[in-house]
């Protein structure tokens, strides 16, 4: 487990309570747009509350890497959320580094030494976790340290650097009430880069940027796949995995409520042979591939479960996910926000 770490400079040893908790509010809207914006908000991440060191006025928030599962995930994870020069850049400002290279090559790295049997799958996939987790956290770090003007120089889309503003007003809006705290570091030294003095420039409420309309578009297909990866518990997050004809590695998921039936009444069988023909969507957002989603499964192996979507129930399928999708991620938002209308 990586943690971000908030250091109060204080008159007296203590902090107010609401201190505390904004500052958690803020790690973990930092944590959420950082999850967005690498990971297409892919990977759960948890926040804990770690115990503080005796002597200190250290807040400690842990981060937790928990919805990859499986080293091959997670490398296919990061590879199709961070190999894109944007998040490159970014990462460049916040967290220092090349995600390709820092993280990617890592990765790599451990998925060698499982195929070469150094280290086992869970050890692999633990050293995986924690090298997500560090990054998430220490850019959470690095961006609620930068002052609004370097925030708002990052080559970032609107949405990442109003969350992280939006993250620094909760932080710096209460430590500005709070008379006792004199300055903030991020770090385990005595350095508090940001002074009382500073505190009103970053606790400024940023305005929300007004929703650009992506460029939206599902391209759907007739594909066969021979899944690597089954995941029969409908609404758990994990994805399924699987190989395209031509090789490549896809993930996916189903929302077919007929094969699910037929997964319920055990009627079908999968082993690490299994091929599925299935009527596939893949949705493109800004030219980019940002997810699949099997509409209708045809057949498992021999057994035929159906036959493709006509043209105009297949797109009215495939709009509503898109549509369903974003309203979750609207909710959500307004949960971390705290706007419960």
């Amino acid at each position: 487990m990586q943690n971000v770490l908030i250091h109060y400079s204080v008159k007296h040893d203590y902090v107010g309570i609401r201190t505390f908790v904004q500052a958690a509010v803020a790690a973990e809207r930092s944590v959420n747009a950082i999850n967005t914006l690498y990971f297409s908000g892919e990977i759960e991440f948890e926040l804990v509350i770690l115990p503080p060191r005796e002597g200190s006025l250290k807040q400690y928030i842990g981060v937790i890497a928990k919805g990859v599962s499986g080293i091959s995930l997670t490398l296919l994870t990061v590879i199709q959320f961070l190999d894109s020069p944007a998040v490159q850049e970014i990462s460049r400002e916040l967290y220092g580094e090349t995600p390709t290279e820092a993280l990617i090559d890592q990765i790599k790295s451990l998925e060698t030494k499982v195929e070469n049997k150094e280290i086992d799958e869970i050890e692999a996939e633990e050293e995986a976790r924690t090298i997500i987790e560090e990054m998430a956290s220490k850019t959470a770090s690095s961006a609620l340290e930068q002052s609004r003007d370097q925030l708002e120089r990052l080559k970032a889309p609107d949405n990442f650097k109003y969350e992280m503003q939006k993250a620094q007003s909760e932080l710096f809006e209460t430590a500005l009430e709070d008379k006792n705290v004199v300055a903030i570091g991020f770090s385990e030294g005595d350095e508090f880069p940001i002074p009382r003095n500073e505190f009103a420039q970053r606790a400024i409420r940023p305005k929300k940027p007004e929703e650009p309309k992506p460029d939206q578009e599902w391209k759907a297909s007739l594909v066969n796949i021979r899944v690597t990866s089954p995941n029969f518990e409908r609404e758990d997050r994990r994805l399924w995995k699987g190989r395209e004809e031509n090789g490549g590695t896809i993930l996916f998921r189903i929302i077919d409520d007929h094969f699910w039936s037929m997964i319920a009444n055990r009627e079908l069988q999968f082993s690490e042979h299994t091929e599925m023909k299935v009527q596939l969507g893949k949705l493109y957002v800004d030219g980019a591939s940002k997810s699949n989603v099997v509409v209708r499964v045809l057949q498992v192996n021999q057994v035929k479960l159906g036959d493709p979507l006509p043209q105009d129930a297949l797109e009215a399928l495939l709009e509503n996910v898109r549509d369903n999708a974003a309203d979750s991620s609207e909710n959500l938002l307004r949960f971390f926000s705290g706007d419960h209308s």
